[in-house]
């Protein structure tokens, strides 16, 4: 689901590699996006390189993810399970290769293999994903209080 700080790029084709600039600023950028969507990376420039620009970049193959949400999960089963029997391409670009026709036992069983396995723009890994400073400060302030709590036995 897309917030209001989100950048919603529509498909552009196999442009992997290929830039934009979508703004340009003067002095000091203040904000980023909340998301953007998988497949874009987006470089808010500094210094002496004031644009933002929008990157298009691989999205790597993830074998049994059949939503396509960067994560294979339980979630992904289900699409398994309502398709079974049905179109190979039904599960789409992360199928694994080995598998061919129907969507069978062997799908499921590559879903099997990769459960729990994450990749592409939508995990967290590397994203730069940093927890709010009031929830650190909560985690201390609890802390102080059991410490004062026991200091008064």
């Amino acid at each position: 689901m897309a917030g209001t700080n989100a950048l919603n790029v529509s498909t552009l084709g196999s442009l992997v590699g290929t830039s934009w600039v979508i703004a340009s600023y003067s002095g000091e950028l203040f904000g980023e996006f909340e998301s953007i969507t998988p497949g874009y990376t987006v470089n808010y420039g500094s210094g002496t390189n004031d644009v933002v620009t929008l990157m298009a970049m691989a999205v790597e193959e993830l074998i049994g993810d059949y939503n396509n949400d960067h994560v294979v999960n339980a979630a992904d089963y289900t699409v398994w399970r309502n398709n079974l029997g049905g179109d190979g391409s039904l599960l789409g670009a992360n199928r694994d290769p080995a598998n061919t026709g129907s969507i069978s036992q062997d799908d499921y069983n590559s879903w099997k293999a990769h459960f729990g396995e994450t990749g592409g723009a939508g995990s967290l890994a590397g994203s730069g994903v940093v927890p709010e400073p009031t929830a650190a400060m909560l985690a201390l302030l609890a802390l102080a209080g059991v410490a004062a709590a026991t200091r008064r036995r």
